[in-house]
């Protein structure tokens, strides 16, 4: 199942838009246009994800209940279960900065 929510993150991220993960934050596209940063070199537009702490974008769980066809309550634990057992197997370097 972890495999999937990845997959669907990325796919909603590549597709430009922003995500907000509950209990952790929202990642959020910026898109960079064109940049001249000699003469004769240009750095192509990008777009790169940030982190914040807002409530911004589609709310995952939301999606996973659409997705997968289940109730909201189901799409939470789905949604929970991922973040539990990646909680556990870290030594939590990386949740002691995403989650309160």
């Amino acid at each position: 199942m972890t495999a999937q929510i990845d997959n669907l993150i990325f796919n909603i991220l590549a597709g430009g838009h922003d995500l907000y993960l509950p209990d952790v934050g929202s990642l959020i596209v910026r898109r960079n246009g064109a940049a001249r940063i000699s003469s004769g070199r240009l750095v192509p537009p990008f777009a790169d994800v940030v982190f914040s702490r807002e409530l911004r974008g589609e709310v995952l769980t939301d999606i996973i209940a659409s997705k997968a066809n289940v109730s909201q309550e189901r799409a939470t634990e789905i949604y929970r279960h991922p973040l539990l057992m990646h909680k556990k197997r870290f030594s939590g370097f990386i949740w002691h900065i995403l989650l309160p």
